[in-house]
């Protein structure tokens, strides 16, 4: 007996869903209502798809037994909200642009740490210092000889935009 009722329109959409989506769960969750509807218990589509037993039990409970709603695809969510607000970023941005030994540090060139620990003391913040890293890098700055510098490429761009 099958746990899920789809009509043949519903299993062609599922079907152009496999061979369309890039999502991954949408993928699973089409393989799973098409392996319902062809009779499937649905521990053997838990393991199949390599998920829990009760995610499938939430599909046939989200979708309903005679499917309605095909929308497979996760509902938007807040999430976390980001650190990089435009304000940390203009903070960070100024900060780079001045001596490290401005704000007391006992070196001349900012590196990850001496940023953080600038970020941390002065924002309250913690980044880690890979997302400055990165960050840094997004400003074309790289590190060169101990030391974050601009590449030069970038800066003649910059140049020749102004």
């Amino acid at each position: 007996m099958n746990v899920i009722s789809l009509s043949s329109n519903q299993k062609l959409q599922l079907h152009l869903e496999l061979t369309n989506t890039g999502d991954l769960r949408v993928y699973r969750r089409a393989t799973a209502l098409l392996a319902l509807h062809d009779g499937l218990p649905p521990r053997q589509v838990a393991n199949l798809l390599g998920i829990s037993r009760q995610t499938v039990y939430n599909w046939i409970s989200n979708y309903g037994r005679e499917v309605k709603n095909l929308n497979l695809a996760d509902s938007p969510r807040c999430g976390r909200p980001s650190l990089w607000t435009e304000d940390l970023q203009s903070f960070i941005r100024q900060t780079i642009a001045q001596s490290p030994a401005q704000f007391g540090y006992e070196t001349a060139h900012w590196t990850a740490r001496t940023l953080q620990a600038r970020v941390a003391s002065s924002r309250g913040t913690q980044i880690s210092k890979e997302a400055l890293r990165q960050y840094l890098r997004s400003l074309n700055y790289e590190w060169k000889n101990g030391r974050y510098v601009r590449r030069p490429n970038a800066t003649a761009n910059a140049a020749a935009m102004s």
